[in-house]
């Protein structure tokens, strides 16, 4: 395995992971201890929020984060011969013309 692949391997790994740690911790907490602490909470006194509304935001942005490396990897890559680009041309021929015939009939409605 090249870095690049290592390093993209142990993102994903560290956000399922700490998504999981999250959603655990939620099913320990249980629904109303967390909703009752939250709302017991005194103004200007230390915080209760509860662990996962602090996991969600952060697993979202290593979400968004890995999109754009995959964004970047596709427009970085080659093309490709004559043939598939002529290829590719159809096939975003093909999807435009749905899209079209699709947000029209989704616009009658």
């Amino acid at each position: 395995m090249n870095a690049n692949r290592l390093s993209r391997l142990a993102l994903v790994l560290l956000a399922a992971g700490a998504c999981l740690w999250a959603g655990e911790t939620a099913l320990a907490q249980g629904g109303e201890a967390a909703t009752t602490a939250a709302a017991s909470a005194e103004p200007g006194g230390p915080s209760s929020i509860p662990l996962i509304w602090y996991i969600a935001p952060i697993c979202s942005l290593v979400a968004l984060f890995m999109a754009y490396r995959y964004y970047k990897e596709v427009e970085d890559a080659d093309e490709g011969d004559d043939n598939m680009i002529k290829i590719a041309g159809y096939v975003r021929n093909g999807a435009l013309a749905y899209l079209y015939r699709h947000y029209t009939v989704v616009a009658v409605v």
